[in-house]
């Protein structure tokens, strides 16, 4: 399903191929791409991951100084538009963390599933809290208050600091509950 940015974005490549009189499958040759390729960008149902092809793109049809700003500022609109998360997708790891207490075993330390547990209830993790558990707390604590020290521009800063503490609490549930079941087996085998 194309965004509305997408498809304003489609619409002036559009445009250009056809004030250019060349079919798809002249372009797509020129520019080393595929026809269907090709295809969806002007369709609004792909916005490509660079601008690099849609910039050649636009230079093959004859795109004046002036249109070139206008697709690369229409791309950025787009590209921003396809990288947004959809509405559905933040609720789902949520979910997903919720059911991990439930599944761990009782061998796992009071600390650790307590910092899952706020994590999964949408709590935040706040310096000086009431409980510290070793080294769970700390990793926490720096992921929640100091953004995870993510390099600006990258993905990981890109997320809700909300999103990138459930993905930080599912992750240590993952590691945990393997470790774990193997410990718990080990002392039981004695």
């Amino acid at each position: 399903m194309a965004t509305p940015e997408a498809v304003e974005f489609a619409a002036l490549l559009k445009d250009l191929k056809d004030r250019s009189g060349r079919s798809y499958g002249v372009l797509a040759g020129k520019l080393h791409v595929s026809t269907s390729t090709l295809h969806r960008y002007c369709n609004g149902d792909a916005v490509p991951n660079e601008y690099a092809p849609i910039e050649r793109f636009a230079r093959v049809c004859g795109a004046s100084g002036d249109e070139l700003v206008e697709v690369h500022r229409r791309w950025i609109v787009a590209d921003a538009a396809r990288r947004r998360p959809s509405t559905g997708a933040a609720s789902a790891p949520a979910g997903a963390v919720a059911a991990v207490p439930a599944a761990v075993p009782d061998a796992v330390p009071d600390g650790v599933l307590e910092a899952v547990e706020t994590v999964a209830a949408g709590e935040t993790v706040e310096e000086g809290g009431a409980s510290e558990p070793p080294e769970v707390s700390d990793a926490a604590e720096l992921s929640v208050t100091s953004g995870g020290g993510a390099a600006p521009g990258s993905r990981w800063s890109r997320l809700s600091r909300r999103t990138r503490v459930l993905i930080a609490a599912a992750g240590v549930a993952a590691l945990l509950v393997p470790g774990t079941v193997v410990a718990v087996d080990l002392v039981g085998s004695g």
